[in-house]
């Protein structure tokens, strides 16, 4: 199963998905986040559409967003004003393909391995049999990720699941990692807007975007992309505790 190759993300959402159902949480699945209704300075309705167009209607007293900033701001109904909708359309997001490759034995000791060469198109490499060995399902295997940045369109995100295996796999072996024979198994996993994009001028178009947002009182984004700031899942997971808390009161 997909789990064992990649197990890092896996494991530790279905953990906190038993842990809030456990203690009385919905969660909704395979839905789109469409419109945030609001009236004035708060939200009171989340719309969210199914794979069949059918909506869904989520109320709520606070509303905590990992969602793409732009796209949250976007959301919005009755709309952001023109200014704010401006700067959203300035901001950019790069694109994660995670090439994921069970191999036999353990190539190389270290956890991450960011890649460099400019002979290369991956930008990291990651080895979860090294963060533990609970992380591999036997002692003869390793899960790796072989990373790549990309842009929507690019050459690299058109090309498909077989070829980025076949990248993956080829450029492993001009590292002397991993050669073809060793491979048991592979699949390919893409992430839009996974990093947002620091460039210059991005700063002035998230205070833009976050003061309008500072007049919704019950509206927090959160994580990565909600903040549009590069952090690790730690800080993520931290500012939503933080935005938690703030709801509560505490």
């Amino acid at each position: 199963p997909r789990s064992t190759l990649f197990p890092y993300t896996t494991l530790f959402r279905s953990k906190m998905a038993a842990v809030m159902v456990e203690r009385g949480s919905v969660i909704a699945k395979g839905l789109s986040l469409v419109r945030l209704r609001r009236e004035g300075s708060r939200v009171h309705c989340a719309v969210a559409q199914d794979c069949d167009g059918r909506e869904e209607f989520f109320e709520a007293d606070h509303f905590l967003c990992s969602a793409p900033l732009t796209e949250a701001v976007e959301a919005m109904d009755p709309p952001a004003p023109p200014e704010v909708l401006h700067a959203c359309r300035r901001l950019r997001y790069r694109e994660h393909i995670g090439v994921h490759i069970k191999v036999k034995g353990c190539p190389f000791p270290d956890n991450w391995v960011y890649v460099h060469s400019k002979e290369l198109r991956m930008a990291r490499i990651a080895n979860y049999r090294n963060f533990s060995r609970s992380m591999t399902d036997c002692e003869e295997a390793s899960p790796l990720t072989v990373e790549y940045f990309t842009f929507p369109g690019d050459e690299i995100s058109l090309r498909s699941d077989a070829e980025l295996v076949e990248l993956a796999v080829g450029e492993l072996g001009l590292m002397r990692l991993v050669d073809k024979g060793s491979v048991l198994s592979a699949f390919v996993v893409r992430s839009e807007k996974a990093y947002p994009m620091l460039e210059q001028g991005a700063e002035a178009q998230v205070e833009t975007i976050k003061g309008w947002l500072d007049g919704i009182a019950n509206f927090v984004p959160i994580g990565r992309c909600g903040l549009f700031k590069y952090n690790n899942q730690d800080h993520a997971i931290a500012t939503g505790l933080l935005a938690a808390r703030r709801a509560l009161g505490l």
